[in-house]
C-alpha cells in the first residue's frame, strides 16, 4: 500500500493477480504517477483522495440551514467548481490540501493517521 498527505491519497494497493494462481502482483487503485503529477493536475477525477467538505453535487452551490434555536433559516454560497454547482469540497476541497500523518501503533498493529484542522466557517 502507499498513501499520499496530498488529499490523504490512497496511491498504490497491490493485490495478487489470481488469473496467473497469484503469481504476480498488480496495483488496482486508479492513481497519479506522482504526487506532483496529482497536484499539477489538482486531481480533476479525485483519484483515491478523501473529498469533503462535502461529498457530491450541491445544486447551485447553494443551500439553506434551519436554525431551530433561532427560529431562521440561513443560506450559504459555496464556490461553484462544476459548472453552476459545488462538487466534492470546491476548489479548496480536503481533496487538495495537505494532510497531516501519523503512524499509529495499536495492539502490535501499525496504522498511519491523517488529520487535517477544518476551522468553523472553512468553505462557507
Amino acid at each position: 500500500v502507499e498513501l499520499s498527505c496530498l488529499g490523504a491519497s490512497i496511491t498504490k494497493l497491490l493485490m495478487p493477480n489470481y488469473a496467473n494462481d497469484g503469481a504476480s502482483l498488480d496495483d488496482v487503485v486508479l492513481s497519479y504517477a506522482s504526487p506532483l503529477e496529482q497536484y499539477d493536475d489538482k486531481n480533476a477525477p479525485y483519484f483515491g483522495c478523501i473529498v469533503g467538505r462535502v461529498a457530491n453535487r450541491i445544486r447551485q452551490g447553494r443551500f439553506d440551514l434551519e436554525q431551530r434555536e433561532l427560529g431562521e433559516t440561513v443560506s450559504y454560497q459555496l464556490d461553484r467548481n462544476n459548472g453552476a454547482n459545488h462538487l466534492h469540497g470546491g476548489y479548496d476541497g480536503f481533496g487538495y490540501r495537505v494532510w497531516e500523518a501519523e503512524i499509529v501503533e495499536e495492539d502490535e498493529r501499525r496504522a498511519l493517521r491523517f488529520t487535517l484542522t477544518s476551522p468553523d466557517g472553512d468553505q462557507g
